[in-house]
C-alpha cells in the first residue's frame, strides 16, 4: 500500500524552500552554505549524501514546516538520525538532520 499526498498548486512567485529558510534562519542549508557539509555527513565518509537542501529542525513544528515545504517543492525527504544507516549516497531532495531534536514522544492515540 502506498500513500499519495496531493501537492497543492504553487502560486506564481512562491518558493517554498525560500519561505522555509526565512522561518528557520541558519537552519536551511544548500551546497553553497557554510555548514552544509557537516550537516549532511554521517559516519561513512565514502558515501556522503548530496541533498539539494539540508534542514536542521529543532521542534515538531520545524519538521512539519520542512515536510510541507518539500512537498510543495516536489522534493523527496530523507531523515538523518545519528549519522548511521546511509546504505547509499543518494542525491537530491531534502535531508532532515535530527541532531537538534532532543527527545521523542509517542502519541498512543
Amino acid at each position: 500500500m502506498s500513500l499519495s499526498v496531493p501537492t497543492p498548486p504553487a502560486r506564481r512567485g512562491d518558493d517554498p524552500i525560500a519561505a522555509l529558510r526565512a522561518r528557520l534562519p541558519g537552519r536551511v542549508l544548500d551546497p553553497a552554505d557554510p555548514g552544509y557539509d557537516a550537516a549532511r555527513a554521517g559516519y561513512d565518509l565514502a558515501n556522503l549524501p548530496s541533498p539539494d537542501v539540508v534542514v536542521l529542525p529543532e521542534s515538531v513544528a520545524d519538521v512539519t514546516d520542512a515536510v510541507d515545504a518539500a512537498r510543495a517543492a516536489g522534493l523527496p525527504v530523507a531523515v538523518h538520525g545519528t549519522g548511521h544507516n546511509f546504505a547509499y549516497a543518494y542525491g537530491g531532495g531534502m535531508l532532515l538532520n535530527t541532531r537538534g531534536l532532543r527527545g521523542v514522544r509517542f502519541d498512543d492515540a
